[in-house]
């Protein structure tokens, strides 16, 4: 079947219900077709109109039962929220139910079962004095109500008075009388006052009523009172015909029938028929839980073709709100969430709390969230956070990288003078790790700390602007250095001999030149003395002989001086020696010496980063023995280092130990050395030594 056809039987049916419409069926059926529901589906469906709150509504039944409510209301769109749809069709379905109940014939009927004993019955109470006495009939009072009618009065002495068979007839009857005259009217008022705004309530007392008429009425024939059914088996009742008491002691109820009555005439076929149609109104759907139910069952059912491409549409708007709004929420949260254990900052986190509430909430609950709203004030707190941890990191940044200068500049100073070391570099290297515990901690007062370290800082500056070191150390590195590289580059001695002979070639470096010293002053003797310019007497041998030693002590003198500051500048170097190799090289290597902790491994990818930013290659070497593990493959860890130390090439050696250390070494290549644990390797001094 076409749109076309869908829209004209749809059209058909609501001019059959005979109902007037003041909404488009072509607009119902368009919507039943957006959402793809078939037109066999919407040609069966049967529409009645319903208003709720001056709104129009469309209900559509299938097979007699609702299944969708659409809102006719401005743009057509289904009622999706089950207690919302509960709200809106109560009056129409129970209205409708009520034109099923007949009212009136229930009434009739229990009139009708009602005056079917009522002469037994009243003739009965009257024979025990119940309603013209004007007493009751109790224990206590010795069944004053029956005392009143003396036919009453002799059939209860006759049976043991008030505790006997006619007494707790009496007393029973009377309970069960004034039960019934009270069921009775109940459901008389019910049956006569129905309607829609009470019917759950109705309904209720109808069935309730007629439950109590039903069971009073069947039971009451039990009461002593009544003569005994004519099916009674006396042989069922003990003490019976016992001439010391008149009263059965155990068995059937009639054991102890006085028949002081007349056998009640309740029509149990009208209680059976009141019954089925009592049944059949219970079916009904009247009550509360019975139209939540119906509710329920329209929500779900229009779910099962809305939900796919509303969830569609509401994902599809999530994603939108999480990659623009939202685009960098990730970042912020977590920035902030980080700040905040450093700092206190009671603006950040209300705002923080907030965001992310929201954001859980709607990411939850997005089917049911106007995204539009939300986006708006996803937005808002946003930029809000946003703003509040800018500029609080910006603080809280600035203090931090103060806090690593500073270390990096306490450090350096340490490494200037290694063996003279300034009281002053002591004082404040413990002042900057108290600050360090903050500024990676929780930070008390950042005013406070940012002038404690700014103080450090500018006295850190000043030592290092005093220290020099050894000057003839520095010149004897410059000097040697190139000789001592071309010396060892080419040798096959292994890496830490290398390093250990530095001094020695060192000093025949300086050897050499004092032997080419003494050769030149010696061939300038020979040719002055061949050319006579020069006339060799006593006095000029002495003289040049004069000269000879004295050159020959100061050669000495410069090849022990040259060993000794030799083996001084191969024990420790400057940091602008490690910084000068950097600069001059293309090429770094990490080693990493022994087992790599996760914290070594932060530190090796921080380093890492650091010189890829500075346009260099950056190789990382894992040494364990003699074993090197490096990109190109496994070599010998000599091979590894000498690739390097040969050609000048930086190294930064990494290593864990329980004591933290830094040391530079700078002539037989150049190598920065770490050693400490896991808290050392996480601050990672090597990042603020290359900036």
């Amino acid at each position: 079947m076409n749109s076309r056809s869908s829209i004209t039987a749809l059209i058909a049916i609501l001019v059959l219900a005979n109902l007037s419409f003041a909404y488009d069926a072509s607009s119902v059926t368009a919507l039943l077709r957006s959402y793809n529901i078939t037109s066999n589906t919407i040609s069966s469906l049967k529409a009645y109109n319903t208003t709720y709150n001056g709104m129009q509504y469309v209900l559509l039944y299938k097979s007699g039962q609702p299944q969708f409510l659409v809102n006719a209301t401005g743009t057509y769109s289904f009622v999706l929220n089950s207690s919302r749809v509960a709200a809106i069709i109560t009056g129409y379905i129970t209205a409708n139910s009520l034109q099923s109940i007949n009212a009136s014939k229930l009434n009739a009927q229990m009139h009708k079962y009602e005056n079917s004993s009522s002469g037994p019955l009243t003739r009965c109470l009257y024979e025990v004095g119940i309603p013209e006495s004007g007493q009751t009939c109790t224990l206590a009072n010795y069944c004053a109500s029956c005392n009143f009618v003396p036919i009453c009065k002799k059939a209860l002495t006759q049976t043991g008075g008030a505790s006997g068979p006619m007494g707790t007839g009496v007393i029973q009857l009377e309970a069960e009388s004034s039960n019934l005259t009270a069921a009775f009217s109940t459901f008389y008022s019910a049956t006569s006052t129905i309607n829609a705004s009470n019917a759950n309530q109705q309904i209720v007392s109808i069935k309730g009523s007629f439950s109590t008429v039903s069971s009073v009425s069947t039971t009451m024939s039990q009461n002593p009172l009544f003569p005994p059914p004519a099916t009674a088996d006396y042989s069922q009742c003990q003490g019976f015909g016992s001439s010391t008491s008149n009263t059965v002691t155990a068995g059937p109820w009639y054991c102890n029938s006085v028949g002081f009555c007349e056998f009640l005439t309740y029509n149990s076929t009208l209680l059976t028929l009141m019954q089925t149609e009592i049944s059949s109104i219970s079916s009904l759907p009247l009550t509360t839980a019975q139209i939540n139910k119906i509710a329920v069952n329209i929500s779900n059912n229009e779910n099962t073709y809305v939900a796919p491409l509303l969830n569609a549409q509401k994902q599809a708007q999530l994603n939108a709100l999480l990659n623009t709004t939202l685009a960098n929420y990730s970042i912020v949260v977590s920035g902030s969430a980080s700040l905040l254990t450093h700092v206190s900052n009671s603006m950040i986190s209300s705002a923080l709390a907030a965001l992310t509430a929201n954001y859980n909430s709607t990411v939850d609950n997005y089917i049911d969230v106007n995204l539009t709203a939300a986006n708006k004030t996803l937005g808002t707190q946003m930029r809000n956070l946003t703003r509040l941890y800018k500029s609080a990191n910006s603080t809280y940044s600035g203090i931090a990288g103060l806090a690593d200068n500073n270390t990096a500049l306490l450090i350096e100073a340490q490494i200037a003078n290694p063996n003279n070391q300034d009281p002053k570099v002591s004082s404040l290297s413990f002042q900057q790790a108290q600050l360090n515990l903050q500024v990676n901690g929780k930070i008390s007062n950042l005013t406070y700390a940012k002038a404690a370290l700014l103080s450090i800082n500018a006295n850190a500056k000043s030592i290092l602007s005093t220290s020099f070191g050894n000057p003839l150390v520095g010149f004897t590195r410059a000097v040697d250095m190139p000789a001592v590289m071309a010396i060892e580059g080419p040798s096959q001695a292994s890496y830490a001999s290398k390093l250990s002979s530095v001094p020695l070639y060192a000093t025949l470096v300086s050897l050499a030149i004092g032997i080419a010293i003494l050769a030149l002053l010696a061939v300038l003797y020979v040719n002055l003395n061949r050319s006579r310019r020069i006339r060799i007497d006593s006095r000029s041998s002495r003289n040049w002989t004069m000269l000879f030693a004295f050159v020959l002590v100061i050669v000495l003198i410069y090849v022990f001086a040259t060993h000794a500051l030799a083996s001084s500048a191969n024990s420790s170097a400057p940091l602008s020696s490690f910084k000068s190799s950097v600069a001059s090289s293309n090429s770094v290597l990490i080693a990493v010496n022994g087992t790599q902790t996760s914290a070594m491994s932060g530190c090796v990818t921080k380093i890492s980063n650091a010189l890829k930013g500075m346009n260099k290659t950056v190789s990382v070497a894992y040494l364990s023995g003699d074993k090197c593990t490096i990109s190109s493959g496994i070599q010998t860890t000599d091979s590894c280092l000498n690739s390097y130390a040969s050609k000048n090439k930086p190294i930064i050696m990494m290593q864990s130990a329980n004591t933290s250390s830094v040391s530079i070494y700078s002539f037989y290549g150049t190598t920065l050395k770490l050693k400490g644990d896991d808290s050392f390797m996480n601050y990672c001094v090597a990042v603020a030594f290359l900036k």
